[in-house]
């Protein structure tokens, strides 16, 4: 009788040190910061690394660029030409937009093209080849 108390309480204090240990481990892993906690700046500059990104502001340098929080985290490049005198409610743009991670890493992205005769959405795998050749902006 004395041996399985003996065995018993070994087992409550073995597994009340894992407990401690693992609540332990826990609270000194450096947190990974939230999509909300990321400066703009540090989002910007993770989007600014693709390829993709690289020869949009190579050939569009003035093009605007937006982090957009009001669903999934993302950065939006835009390039908007001025309104011509017969042009519909909307100006003419492309826009490439990268989807990124809760943690700011960039996951996916798509160009967009919206002129007075094109609407043309650009999937991930063709952005590239469309951003070098496109001619969405010109009239």
């Amino acid at each position: 009788m004395l041996q399985s108390k003996t065995v018993a309480v070994a087992m409550v204090i073995t597994i009340t040190g894992v407990l401690i240990l693992a609540l332990y481990l826990v609270s000194v892993r450096p947190p990974v910061p939230s999509e909300r906690e990321l400066p703009n700046e540090a989002v910007i500059e993770r989007a600014n690394r693709l390829e993709e990104t690289k020869i949009l502001l190579t050939r569009y340098p003035n093009a605007s660029i937006e982090v957009d929080r009001s669903g999934r985290l993302a950065v939006d490049y835009r390039i908007t030409e001025p309104a011509q005198a017969n042009d519909s409610n909307v100006l003419p743009y492309l826009r490439l937009r990268i989807l990124m991670s809760s943690d700011g890493e960039p996951q996916e992205l798509f160009a967009e093209c919206w002129n007075n005769s094109t609407n043309r959405h650009i999937e991930q795998e063709d952005v590239i080849s469309y951003l070098r050749t496109e001619t969405c902006l010109e009239q």
